[in-house]
């Protein structure tokens, strides 16, 4: 390698060169422990898409607790109708629709109507209520 630091966003474009191929890559993954980093050749691709989110370090600015909102999964995105579960342990398990590059480590801030009324940061990302693998 070259030194280059390591991508910190899932779907972000990862320049690596994999058999000479100069085909845009797409990071959907990594293992710190064995040095590996999961790649795709389409920005599309359904490694990169997920339907659930847990979050955790929960913080709100009001007092509402809504079940349906919409979030940000990242800053300056598109916002998302979500469907919110208060868990027992003080984290929430956010619900969506098929949302590319929800990434660990990132925050979530949710909105009810245009007020930004909290968020967390996504300690694990979901798919079909399975923990993805291969997202740190």
């Amino acid at each position: 390698g070259t030194g280059g630091s390591m991508i910190k966003t899932i779907g972000s474009e990862a320049r690596v060169d994999i058999g000479g191929s100069q085909v845009r890559k797409n990071e959907v993954g990594k293992n710190l422990e064995k040095n590996i980093l999961y790649v795709c050749l389409n920005g599309n691709n359904e490694y990169l898409m997920s339907d659930s989110a847990l979050l955790s370090d929960i913080n709100f600015n009001c007092e509402l607790r809504p079940t349906k909102a919409t979030a940000k999964f990242r800053y300056r995105a598109q916002e998302y109708p979500v469907e919110i579960e208060y868990l027992d342990d003080g984290k929430l398990l956010v619900r969506y629709v098929n949302v590319k590059s929800v990434t660990p480590g990132q925050a979530c801030a949710i909105y009810y109507g245009e007020k930004c009324i909290g968020g967390g940061i996504i300690e694990e990302v979901r798919k079909d209520d399975k923990k993805l693998w291969y997202l740190l």
